[in-house]
């Protein structure tokens, strides 16, 4: 009886692992598809928006857009102020 127990355990543990694996996976993927959608979004607003002069892109309209499709309220505050072009 022993060895039966012993031997569903290990069954039931290899079939959680494989689910686990399974999950860990599902969520890599839906995480690089999410990115990819970001990227190609983030690129067509700075074509659209500036007319495809990306020399200099404004931060505070590509935040104020991330936020809105982010459905974001309150802003939060990222300014690192390492851009020589911008000091408060």
């Amino acid at each position: 009886m022993g060895d039966r127990v012993q031997e569903s355990y290990k069954s039931a543990l290899e079939s959680v692992q494989r689910v686990m694996n399974d999950g860990v996976e599902e969520v890599a993927k839906a995480r690089n598809k999410g990115k990819a959608q970001v990227y190609q979004e983030s690129i067509k607003w700075m074509i659209d928006t500036y007319q495809g002069d990306l020399k200099f892109v404004r931060i505070d309209q590509f935040l104020n857009m991330l936020r809105g499709k982010c459905n974001i309220e309150k802003p939060v505050d990222v300014v690192n102020y390492g851009s020589k072009k911008f000091r408060p």
